[in-house]
């Protein structure tokens, strides 16, 4: 799995493999935090840091497809 980084340049940032069912994986990729899902097995990604709080959203949840702050 690769992410995009500002300066155009993929990146690997984690094996498909790592990111288990229900389970948040986050990854910093430069400057960014990213926390990635799997669901259903499709793979989703999102900013890590929830932007109510500033908070991990890798602590939180997930609840029926939706990631769940820790602190909500």
């Amino acid at each position: 799995m690769t992410a995009e980084e500002s300066d155009g340049y993929w990146v690997d940032v984690a094996d498909l493999m790592a990111i288990e069912e229900g389970i948040p994986l986050p990854v910093e990729v430069g400057k960014r935090r990213i926390a990635f899902f799997r669901i259903n097995d499709e793979v989703f990604a999102t900013d890590e840091i929830c932007s109510h709080d500033n908070a991990s959203l890798a602590d939180g949840y997930l609840d029926d497809g939706c990631i769940e702050c820790p602190l909500h």
